[in-house]
């Protein structure tokens, strides 16, 4: 009887070998292929105990299957390869526990970094509303210092809370709309009470006169959105309104509500504005005293309404202001007192519309058109335009 072989030379035992390589290959590309969430579900501990006894496993099964397949003992060139597929297993097997144990650590990485942010936006957002009910108590104040300094930190808050800005413009905005008796000119200040309550209405007066001021700051600068006040809406209906610094604000968008609105003595400053998109709504408005100054103001994108607002007294200035877009209108205004200027004016493009006026009796001024009137200003024709409201 011959003795057992001592090398694998038969072509279907090469043939099995190459099978077992190609399927051991194929098994640790399987294992380290990165989608490691399929082993995530187990502890870690589950983890590397079941990789040993896997590389145990499969240990024994090779083992087992090269003794039954060949005459024992088996062959050293194949104890070498069977060997060697079973260090490939372990090894795969330890790159599977490597790449399980640093994905759980990147997991769990980005679950605390998730968890910490959502604390500091949690802690953020109860700082800020926290703020935010100091501001808003001291603007309820009985002391006009307090008032003022409500404002000023509503405004802060505004600044450096994108979430809550239009909530704290909305505020500010509201104190504007509260009820107001501006102080008079000329008081009878011959009584301590008088005299009390003219000071308590200048001081009114300055806190009212601060919050146009600090929203006119806000939109003076150049836009950046998410950072800046521009874009947000303002709701004034119905406010009386007689100081405030607009001057060279910058309207890009939103909605700016001076509906109902009263501009009835002192100087409210829109020189030098830019009205570039949006909506500036005067509709309704009513201009009775003081002046309202838009010299040099900038119209090309969006509108500015003046339907069936009243001009009854004052001044309302457009002296050289510069229309090249945009529409201005002033359907059934009504000129019956104010002086309304718009001498120098430039109409570049765009369209400001006067026709259908409520009243005609003191015309807007115009400068004189040598070569024509411009084709975005139109006027009413005095014959039809002036009809009685239905």
């Amino acid at each position: 009887m011959s003795s057992p072989p001592d090398s694998v030379d038969s072509p279907q035992d090469q043939k099995t070998i190459r099978h077992l390589r190609t399927w051991v290959a194929a098994w640790l590309r399987w294992g380290l292929s990165g989608n490691v969430e399929r082993w995530l579900p187990l502890r870690l501990s589950l983890h590397v105990l079941l990789m040993v006894g896997l590389a145990g496993l499969a240990a024994v099964v090779l083992w087992d299957f090269f003794a039954a397949r060949f005459p024992s003992p088996l062959p050293a060139d194949l104890k070498v390869d069977v060997v060697r597929l079973v260090m490939y297993v372990i090894a795969g097997l330890g790159g599977v526990v490597a790449l399980v144990i640093a994905y759980r650590r990147q997991r769990l990485g980005e679950a605390a970094a998730t968890l910490e942010l959502a604390a500091d936006s949690r802690e953020q957002t109860k700082a800020f509303n926290e703020r935010f009910a100091a501001a808003a108590e001291q603007m309820s104040s009985d002391k006009a210092a307090n008032r003022l300094a409500g404002v000023y930190a509503m405004a802060s808050l505004a600044d450096g809370w994108d979430q809550g800005r239009q909530t704290c413009i909305n505020v500010l905005c509201a104190y504007m709309r509260l009820p107001y008796d501006p102080p008079e000119e000329a008081p009878d200040l011959d009584t301590s009470d008088a005299r009390e309550d003219h000071q308590e209405r200048r001081a009114e007066r300055q806190v009212r006169r601060t919050v146009m001021d600090v929203i006119g700051e806000r939109l003076r600068g150049y836009p950046v959105p998410g950072k800046t006040w521009h874009g947000h809406d303002f709701d004034f209906s119905g406010a009386v309104i007689d100081m405030g610094n607009l001057r060279q604000i910058k309207i890009t968008g939103g909605l700016v509500d001076f509906r109902g609105a009263e501009f009835s003595s002192g100087r409210v400053n829109f020189n030098k504005a830019v009205f570039s998109g949006g909506l500036v709504d005067f509709d309704g408005a009513k201009f009775s005293g003081g002046l309202v100054d838009f010299r040099a103001a900038e119209v090309s994108r969006g509108e500015v309404s003046f339907v069936r607002a009243e001009f009854s007294s004052g001044e309302v200035s457009f002296f050289a202001a510069e229309f090249s877009g945009g529409l201005v209108y002033f359907y059934r205004a009504a000129f019956s007192g104010s002086q309304v200027d718009f001498g120098s004016t430039k109409f570049l493009g765009g369209t400001v519309d006067l026709r259908g006026p409520g009243e005609w009796s003191t015309p807007p001024m115009f400068d004189a058109f040598p070569e024509g009137r411009p084709a975005g200003l139109l006027l009413p024709d005095l014959a039809t335009d002036q009809t009685p409201d239905a």
